[in-house]
């Protein structure tokens, strides 16, 4: 769980830089992100999430199995190891490099990148209005410049939804450095849990909401759509 949670906040930073790239770099574009270094960077951000959270397979160890009355079922029972209760572990592991690399690096960059792309945004729409009222604009000009403001709002809208799903985590994450573990912290985490649920769950959504061509590709995965016309229409959207 917490490798793909892991994955999920990297690609997230991932996605921003390469919006922050194609936004206010677009003709250096091409060239700083060919296909192999994209591939390359999912590749290497699986293979660190898989690393960072290797210890995390040894601070449970299941102590016995018993039997839950609510649910009418065995279920093991799961119990921290020495390493998971270890106070130099938790502190270097928790209270530093956990803070750091999921909560302080990606919120920084998230932030920073997604102000960059949005006052470009903005930019951009201010000139294309003053090109408007000097001359009559070319029609597909002005089509490639609102799909590209609009899959940039689309990622900004994914990005602060992810802001504001995880803040949370963090708190907690604060809270259980300093020991302040009780009734309030459980509840906490009981709604982080739920707000990370929210968040994995409601990408689609603004992706259907901006994306003519996510809406056509979705369709075409989820209706089997493997006729000809289907990878016309496919190969229309793509280009």
């Amino acid at each position: 769980m917490m490798t793909a949670q892991t994955c999920s906040v990297f690609m997230t930073v991932g996605v921003s830089v390469h919006r922050y790239i194609g936004v206010c770099h677009p003709y250096k574009s091409v060239e700083w992100l060919p296909k192999k270094r994209v591939t390359s960077f999912i590749i290497g951000l699986v293979s660190f999430s898989i690393l960072f959270n290797t210890t995390r397979f040894f601070e449970v160890h299941i102590s016995n199995v018993c039997y839950r009355s609510n649910i009418d079922y065995y279920m093991p029972s799961l119990q921290p190891t020495a390493l998971r209760m270890n106070d130099l572990y938790r502190q270097i592991f928790f209270g530093w490099a956990y803070t750091l690399v999921m909560y302080a690096v990606p919120f920084t960059l998230l932030i920073g990148l997604n102000s960059m792309v949005l006052s470009a945004v903005r930019r951009s729409r201010r000139m294309h209005m003053v090109s408007q009222c000097g001359a009559e604009s070319e029609e597909f000009s002005k089509k490639a410049e609102r799909k590209e403001r609009q899959t940039s709002i689309m990622l900004i809208a994914i990005v602060l939804l992810f802001i504001a799903c995880n803040t949370l985590a963090f708190v907690c994450n604060i809270m259980e450095n300093m020991g302040a573990e009780g009734v309030i912290y459980n509840t906490l985490v009981t709604f982080n849990n739920l707000l990370v649920i929210i968040n994995a769950s409601c990408n689609i959504c603004i992706y259907m909401l901006f994306s003519d061509k996510y809406r056509m590709l979705l369709r075409y995965y989820l209706f089997c759509d493997w006729s000809r016309q289907g990878d016309l229409l496919v190969s229309s959207v793509l280009n």
